[in-house]
């Protein structure tokens, strides 16, 4: 009697402390969401070949010459989101280049930064914020 007792006083306790964490959790995911929705839109611009940085940075022609120059050194390789060739200049599958110099499948990011939401999407090899160009 005593040992069940002593064992729904540690289940009780234990069923507190996950309420406590859930709500804390839930706390956290609601601030997020408020700090990434209306206060931080990601905007494209013209032909949807830029993406300006939810910080509002932008990058220059001399900045995106560099990440180029290092995702050509780095090699063509695959896709990090669908593991398929990602070859330059493939006409069946566009490439997107983001900042970090990481290069998806257009469609593949597409989806991605669609599966996110409202969040402010970051790269899914790296996870910094990014600006993407065709």
């Amino acid at each position: 009697s005593d040992q069940l007792d002593h064992m729904i006083s540690s289940m009780d306790r234990t069923v507190q402390e996950n309420q406590q964490l859930n709500a804390l959790f839930d706390q956290m995911v609601s601030q997020r969401s408020q700090q990434t929705s209306i206060d931080t839109p990601i905007t494209s611009h013209g032909n949807n070949s830029l993406m300006t940085s939810p910080h509002g940075w932008r990058m220059t022609e001399q900045d995106w010459t560099e990440v180029i120059e290092s995702a050509r050194v780095r090699g063509p390789g695959d896709c990090p989101i669908c593991m398929l060739p990602a070859p330059h200049g493939t006409t069946i599958k566009k490439n997107v280049i983001l900042s970090c110099s990481h290069v998806f499948h257009e469609f593949c990011i597409l989806n991605f930064e669609k599966f996110l939401g409202n969040t402010i999407p970051t790269c899914p090899v790296c996870r910094s914020d990014y600006e993407k160009r065709q």
